[in-house]
């Protein structure tokens, strides 16, 4: 932990060390940018729009209730433990949080393994949520000594912009990388078999399952 009086603290480089701490609060801050893969994620499949294997949306929600949960338990029963490590080391427990969560939840994506997703982005995310909120404000309060309101406000602009921010990338490179399905035909002009909740088109021989998309929802 870092422990300085306010004229060390004044008298020392302490303003080069806010710019990282401020990234990483803005990083922190992206969690709250969870909603804008729920309905990528309740359409995993079929793109356009649900497939019969994919996600229910009540099964995608608590993702994020799970990951704050978590946020929570690090922050009451790791504290102590993050203040006594310091700053740098929590940071980096926090980066490793996320690069290995946002991984596994990557992993658990491409697999379809909504078990798998829980552990990446409801646990390991959370973790690092929890780490990296934690240790930077208690940083900067420790080298800012006399301005301890300031930065404490900065901390929190920095995890605002992350929560706006993020949006705004998240839906560009769902965009930039997302494939739609190939188009079959209208639904009116092509012979469907139902069978399981699924629908069924015959193409080459072969029955493959097809959704059924409005201009809305394409």
């Amino acid at each position: 932990a870092i422990t300085l009086g306010a004229k060390e603290a004044a008298e020392s480089n302490r303003w080069a060390r806010v710019a990282p701490f401020f990234l990483l609060q803005g990083v922190t801050g992206s969690v709250y940018a969870w909603s804008v893969f729920n309905a990528p994620l309740c359409a995993q499949l079929g793109v356009v729009a649900p497939a019969s294997g994919d996600w229910a949306l009540g099964s995608v929600l608590p993702l994020f209730s799970v990951s704050a949960a978590v946020l929570g338990t690090v922050t009451a029963t790791l504290g102590p433990m993050i203040d006594r490590i310091g700053p740098r080391a929590s940071s980096a427990a926090s980066a490793a949080g996320w690069a290995c969560g946002l991984s596994l939840s990557a992993v658990a994506c491409s697999m379809h393994s909504l078990p798998m997703l829980y552990v990446g982005y409801g646990l390991l995310v959370g973790m690092g949520w929890g780490f990296g909120y934690v240790g930077p404000i208690s940083g900067l309060l420790a080298w800012f000594p006399d301005k301890r309101g300031l930065v404490q406000g900065l901390g929190m602009t920095s995890f605002g912009i992350g929560s706006l921010m993020a949006p705004l990338f998240a839906t560009h490179l769902l965009e930039r990388f997302s494939r739609a399905p190939e188009m079959v035909g209208l639904s009116s002009e092509t012979a469907m078999v139902t069978q399981g909740g699924a629908r069924f088109v015959e193409i080459a021989g072969e029955m493959k399952e097809v959704v059924v998309a409005s201009a809305g929802s394409a």
